[in-house]
């Protein structure tokens, strides 16, 4: 009877033992939920809108034993999804697309320093064609426009022997820290609207306004969102006119494009506009259309407002165009 008390006892206590598969103690990962939030980003990726797409978000991280950096991604679904992560602790960028995605970024950005934290930095490919309207000084960079860029950044985080039982560990919801990635992405550039108000906008030929705008930002740190002291110009044709009345004599002419922002210290911002008249000859004023725009431009600009500008012009009256009696005798060669 002894014997049989015995072996009882032993089978249950057997029973009430909880069995831990050997494997959970060799995990050197832990399984991390991410969830990203792109309402500050100034990108949508739930439209269909081409700018707007996202075909996968990185999350870069930055050892801080000096190991080299490595990514994960949240491929498909750009919202929510899970990683793993090794033991250690580091400084973390999370952003749309990868540093490697030069057939996205190649005509528009480039990164430098992706192996350093703060130094690494989204920079504006140069335009390297040349107008005759506009010719560069020396020094001066001329600038392609970004594509949409958001980011995120961690200073510190950690991963911890205790973070890889917890997130290999079965738990019911509540009984344990939630170690969720939250990210809350912000916006790298701004939406920026340059609007010429012109008395005989008849007067310029149709697609003949260009203008250039000085001193915005090529360079943009993706750990803090601020830029680099490196100005440049971007160059680029006003279009959508808008008619003050129904003679379509006077009106506004704009363009919207995006940019990397303002230099952080205090600067100069101007904007040259150059015009072909309705007769086709370059439009040469007494005085260049050559605008201070400094003082319209709020360095505090809220990200979702954006930059917008305004300018007056005042041309003379120019007629021409083709007229009907012109084709009866001469043979005229339209060029697009």
């Amino acid at each position: 009877m002894r014997y049989w008390l015995i072996y009882i006892l032993l089978g249950i206590t057997i029973a009430s033992c909880e069995r831990r598969p050997l494997e959970e103690e060799l995990y050197i990962t832990a399984r991390i939920p991410v969830k990203i939030d792109w309402s500050n980003s100034g990108i949508n990726p739930a439209t269909q809108s081409a700018t707007d797409d996202v075909h996968r978000v990185s999350i870069r991280f930055f050892p801080k034993d000096g190991s080299v950096p490595f990514d994960r991604y949240l491929n498909v679904n750009v919202f929510e999804g899970e990683i793993e992560v090794p033991l250690g602790s580091y400084s973390v960028v999370v952003f749309n697309e990868g540093i490697e995605d030069r057939g996205y970024w190649g005509d528009h950005i480039y990164f430098t320093d992706v192996n350093n934290y703060s130094q690494f930095a989204a920079n504006l490919v140069e335009d390297k064609s040349r107008y005759d309207y506009y010719p560069p000084h020396t020094q001066e960079m001329l600038a392609v426009e970004p594509l949409k860029l958001a980011s995120w950044s961690a200073d510190d985080y950690e991963i911890t022997p205790e973070t890889i039982t917890r997130t290999r560990t079965k738990a019911k919801p509540g009984q344990q820290p939630d170690d969720t990635l939250r990210v809350s992405m912000r916006s790298l550039f701004y939406q920026s609207t340059v609007v010429a108000r012109v008395t005989n906008l008849n007067s310029a030929l149709d697609n003949g306004i260009h203008g250039a705008l000085q001193g915005f930002a090529n360079k943009v740190y993706m750990a803090s969102g601020l830029t680099e002291q490196s100005p440049s110009t971007f160059l680029f044709r006003f279009n959508n006119r808008k008619w003050d009345d129904a003679s379509k004599t006077n009106g506004t002419t704009e363009f919207s494009f995006l940019t990397f922002g303002l230099l952080p210290a205090p600067a100069q911002y101007g904007l040259f506009v150059d015009i072909l008249t309705a007769d086709g000859k370059r439009y040469v004023p007494v005085d260049p259309l050559q605008f201070d725009i400094t003082n319209q431009i709020d360095v505090q600009i809220n990200i979702s407002i954006g930059i917008n500008i305004e300018v007056k012009i005042e041309l003379p009256v120019v007629k021409g165009g083709i007229k009907i009696d012109d084709w009866d005798n001469d043979e005229i060669i339209i060029i697009n």
